[in-house]
């Protein structure tokens, strides 16, 4: 690593294979966690769009969840 000073460079280092040995357990929990996964529809409306925010009122969703927006026309069945 060209111009990092080798302490910064040696923590760096330390820090990617902490993260390449934790990352299988991750992975495994992630994949725990989806199995127990179920998708629920709901219907709402858009009420306002700033920038990539987007307002809506939707039943039962509460602010921070993942939610997939769709169209009428692109809607799945």
């Amino acid at each position: 690593m060209a111009g990092i000073e080798p302490a910064l460079a040696a923590l760096a280092e330390a820090r990617r294979e902490r993260i390449r040995r934790q990352l299988p357990e991750h992975v495994a929990e992630i994949g725990r966690q989806l199995r127990g996964f179920e998708a629920l529809s709901r219907t709402g409306r858009v009420r306002k769009v700033v920038g990539t925010i987007i307002h809506a009122a939707v039943p039962d969703i509460q602010v921070g969840e993942l939610v997939e927006l769709v169209t009428r026309s692109t809607a799945r069945a």
